[in-house]
């Protein structure tokens, strides 16, 4: 018996995802209730960029003569704050529920449209230098911008703690 194999065209379509945490803060808060006990907190402020990246179409080949793959991308960053409760023997367990995210607008960019001289849009690899220069400007906007979202936070996160622990005061340092 002969073993025949069959050549199918791979996915159309390619998706990269990826993250990076850029910058990171901690803020110690201290909450006392009124019995006088007190428990410590820690408020951890990450900056994190997210990449969305998708190419689309095939490369030429004698069936499909014009290499129409196109490269598309998404940026999101954000800034995501986490409060952990931390014990005596500073173990922290996280408080999901005022876990927050602040974020700006997401951004989006493609590669070129198709370009009629040489039949050939942007893939991944022609667009790489625009799509890295958004990434960098991304990154340098939320370097930028990460200590006045962190500082913004922190004037309200006494409030937000002392509402949702009912202490009678929060620290923070």
């Amino acid at each position: 018996m002969r073993a025949f194999a069959v050549v199918l065209p791979l996915a159309l379509a390619s998706m990269a995802a990826s993250a990076e945490n850029l910058r990171t803060t901690e803020r110690p808060a201290r909450a006392t209730y009124a019995d006088g006990t007190a428990e410590n907190y820690m408020a951890v402020y990450t900056g994190v960029v997210d990449l969305a990246q998708n190419e689309s179409g095939e490369a030429s080949t004698l069936t499909h003569p014009i290499d129409d793959r196109r490269c598309s991308w998404s940026l999101q960053t954000y800034v995501r704050r986490q409060i952990f409760q931390v014990n005596k023997a500073g173990h922290r367990s996280i408080y999901e529920k005022l876990t927050t995210v602040f974020s700006p607008p997401a951004f989006h960019n493609e590669g070129t449209s198709l370009n009629v001289w040489t039949l050939h849009p942007g893939n991944c690899n022609d667009t790489r230098e625009r799509r890295d220069s958004d990434i960098n400007n991304a990154k340098s906007a939320l370097i930028n911008g990460f200590q006045t979202i962190v500082n913004s936070d922190v004037e309200k996160l006494s409030d937000v703690l002392r509402n949702e622990l009912q202490a009678a005061q929060v620290k923070i340092q």
